[in-house]
């Protein structure tokens, strides 16, 4: 009997032991967290002396595990053309209370390659405050930076395009005002000219015939070229803007007639003969909103535009216009009930360059109309069927009644 109890007392671990084993749990345990943190992570003394690090570091440095590191120096460890000499100076500095903190460093590796490495090097101190060392931290961001290049020469050809389609667009004014001009001048000589050849015909003189589906040919002709310069002018007005939108030129604070936007959109876009009968007012019950007349007019151009292709695309729709109210929002609608969009294609139409099937559209337009809204605190959506109908809902904040 006594024997047994001393076999138990022997089994029976000691409090040290307990303490021993304890402590090796916490320390697998911390390694463990270390080698799943994804950063390269060290630690130094005073002298600049690795402590310790996690497996990427070593392997980093040209080691084989953590423990190869421990005990050396930036001397002993394979920087490629690294500097350890900078290094062990920027450990002095953080000890000294300089921590530095988010620090780009270029490494060339021993290969030639070179990476980006954002570096975080902080004072470790103990209880009583004392600095016993650094905590060292550092990522490659090689990658992000290699993004950041592109996305900045992306940007800078992008500027170039811009600058170069302005450019285009507004010397492609001027010989559009010249066509007009000269259109319109044929367009009120014309009947003129056509009167004085009927005369000289019926009067038998010398003058060689023209049938006269040629005379109504040419007069319809003109017609078509003016339509076509005047919608080609609007749409170089649309895209200018566009492309030198900003906060100060969009974000504009003119009291504007909803009911006066729609009646000048109306008079001054550009219908091909017999389209304006497509376009239907239902109830417009007038409101105002704070922004500009001449961007919302350009809004309406490009739905009209957009729907008179699509009408015309199907052979059948009309479009209908009407306004309404909820809460905090005054609201346009414009529907047609042309082709409708496809549910894949919805939520798409808004991405700038945009665009799908035989539509001649540039891409532009409807990103535009978001753009503007969006400027005047508001927003637009759009609601379709299939072959039934496209609805655009245009929302404008209300403007509070003056008191």
């Amino acid at each position: 009997m006594d024997s047994m109890e001393n076999n138990q007392k022997r089994k029976k671990p000691s409090k040290s032991t307990l303490a021993s084993k304890r402590m090796q749990d916490y320390e697998i345990y911390l390694e463990n967290i270390i080698e799943r943190i994804p950063y390269f992570i060290f630690w130094k003394n005073t002298e600049s002396v690795y402590l310790g690090c996690n497996q990427r570091f070593a392997n980093l440095v040209g080691k084989h595990s953590p423990k190869e590191v421990v005990g050396k120096t930036d001397f002993d460890l394979d920087w490629g053309e690294g500097e350890p000499e900078l290094y062990i100076q920027g450990d002095r500095e953080v000890m000294q209370g300089n921590p530095r903190v988010n620090i780009e460093e270029i490494l060339v590796r021993p290969d030639g390659s070179k990476i980006v490495m954002l570096v975080n090097k902080l004072p470790l101190r103990d209880q009583y405050g004392h600095c016993i060392g650094i905590l060292g931290t550092s990522t490659d961001i090689t990658a992000i930076k290699n993004t950041q290049e592109k996305l900045k020469k992306a940007e800078g050809r992008l500027d170039g395009m811009l600058l170069l389609s302005a450019s285009i667009a507004h010397e492609l004014r001027t010989p559009l005002t010249s066509i007009r001009a000269g259109v319109q001048t044929l367009i009120d000589l014309l009947p003129k000219l056509f009167d004085a050849y009927r005369q000289a015909k019926g009067h038998n003189l010398p003058v060689k015939p023209i049938p006269e589906k040629v005379l109504n040919f040419t007069q319809d002709s003109l017609e078509r070229i003016d339509h076509s310069a005047k919608q080609a002018h609007q749409t170089i007005d649309m895209i200018l803007v566009s492309i030198s939108a900003d906060e100060a030129n969009l974000k504009r604070t003119d009291l504007c007639s909803m009911r006066q936007c729609i009646t000048t959109a109306l008079a001054e876009f550009s219908f091909q003969p017999g389209k304006a009968a497509l376009v239907h007012l239902e109830t417009i019950e007038d409101f105002n909103f704070y922004g500009s007349e001449r961007l919302i007019k350009h809004v309406m151009f490009n739905l009209l535009r957009n729907a008179l292709y699509f009408i015309e695309k199907v052979g059948k729709g009309e479009i209908f216009i009407w306004t309404s109210q909820q809460e905090g929002f005054n609201v346009l609608h414009f529907k047609d009930t042309g082709q409708g969009i496809p549910e894949q294609t919805l939520p798409k139409i808004f991405d700038r360059f945009f665009t799908e099937g035989s539509h001649r559209g540039t891409g532009v337009g409807l990103s535009f109309c978001k753009m503007v809204m969006e400027s005047l605190g508001g927003r637009i959506e759009c609601l379709s069927q299939w072959n039934e109908y496209a609805e655009f809902v245009l929302y404008f904040p209300a403007v509070k009644p003056v008191v």
